[in-house]
C-alpha cells in the first residue's frame, strides 16, 4: 500500500521513483515525522485547511509514480 511506501521514503530513490520536493515533504512530514496539519501549514505558508488536500494530492502523485515505475519495469 501507499502508506508502506511513504513510511519508507528512502524507497523513492531506491526504486527510482522521482517525486518533487513538496510531495516528498508532505508525505514525509505527515507519515514519517507525524507532524500536525497546523505545523505543516506553518512550514509551507498555506492555510491549515489546505494541508489535508495537499497530502491527498501528494499520495495520488506518489501512487501514480509507483504505478508508472512498475509498468516500465515490467516491460
Amino acid at each position: 500500500h501507499i502508506e508502506c511506501f511513504i513510511r519508507h521514503h528512502w524507497l523513492w530513490q531506491l526504486c527510482g521513483v522521482a517525486l518533487d520536493e513538496k510531495t516528498q515533504y508532505l508525505l514525509s512530514a505527515r507519515y514519517i515525522l507525524k507532524k500536525s496539519g497546523k505545523e505543516m501549514a506553518a512550514e509551507l505558508g498555506i492555510p491549515a485547511d489546505n494541508v489535508r488536500m495537499a497530502v491527498v494530492r501528494a499520495k495520488r502523485k506518489a501512487k501514480r509514480a509507483m504505478e508508472e515505475y512498475t509498468e516500465t519495469e515490467n516491460h
